[in-house]
Formats: structure tokens, sequence, C-alpha cells
């Protein structure tokens, strides 16, 4: 799909999760428990002022997280990421939409390109922090788990 005058959010959504529905296993590599322990790991040197979450590509939502309060949301919440992205300034948020599906997208129909076991996907945007102001968000998202065809089933965030 292309970001133009006519672009849909809700036409590229269905389109992309039809894609995850049909053809994106269940995360094998590393497994459930390994991942939860890299996030135990992770989360305990949280510094202030910091989120974190592990995304599953399948369901769309937080898998786990932590430090969502700086959002204003309970801290470990479980949320989708487009009840996230309502967090995002509305100068960015169709941009925002975009960037993700075509991401999710490339999960399923380009796993090649994310085949590197050091990928890495960093952005700056503004997001309304709890008071309901407006603060700049540096995100920092990497693989954490796959398919057995090599597909992005999870990554974290941060």
């Amino acid at each position: 799909m292309k970001l133009d005058k006519n672009y849909s959010v809700q036409k590229h959504m269905r389109h992309v999760m039809a894609l995850i529905q049909n053809e994106l296993g269940d995360g094998v590599n590393p497994s459930n428990q390994e991942v939860n322990k890299l996030w135990d790991a992770r989360v305990n040197g949280l510094p202030p002022r910091t989120f974190m979450f592990i995304s599953d590509v399948k369901t769309g939502n937080t898998y786990r997280s932590k430090g969502l309060s700086l959002f204003g949301l309970p801290d470990s919440s479980s949320l989708s990421a487009f009840e996230l992205m309502k967090k995002v300034h509305e100068n960015q948020l169709r941009l925002v939409h975009y960037q993700t599906l075509c991401l999710y997208e490339m999960f399923i129909t380009k796993p090649h390109l994310m085949a590197g076991p050091e990928i890495v996907y960093t952005t700056k945007r503004g997001m309304k922090i709890g008071d309901g102001s407006y603060g700049v968000c540096h995100q920092i998202a990497e693989i954490l788990q796959r398919d057995a065809q090599g597909r992005v089933t999870k990554y974290i965030s941060t």
C-alpha cells in the first residue's frame, strides 16, 4: 500500500491482519520460556522514565510490559499496538500507522530482509505522556522470536 491522499489505515490493517492470520506460525526460536528469561533479565535494569514491552505480532497485543505508567496507563498493561498509538501526536499518527503496518507486512512477506540476528528498528516520535503534555519518545525495537519459517513473531520495544 502507498501512503498517499487515498491511503486507508483500516483497509491496510485488514490486509495485514489477513496475512498474519493466514501465514504466521507459532513462535519457536527461541522458546517462550527463553523469551521470558530474556524479559526478566532486561526489565530488572530498566532506567526511570523508560517503558518496555514485548509485542506479539499474531495477536497484535503486548505480551509483557513495564513502565507504561509514563503514558498514564497501568504500568503492566496488555494493550494493542494501535491502542498505544493513540498516544502519538496527531501530526504523526497517519505516518506511524503506515510505518507499523508496513513493518508487520514485511515480517510476513519478506522475512529474508529480517534474517539477521541483530536487526534493530529505531524511530523518534512525539508521544502524549501521563500529564497530557507531549514528549519526544526514542523507540528501539528488536526481534525477539521467530516461527519455524523465520518470520518475526515477537519483538521487544523500549
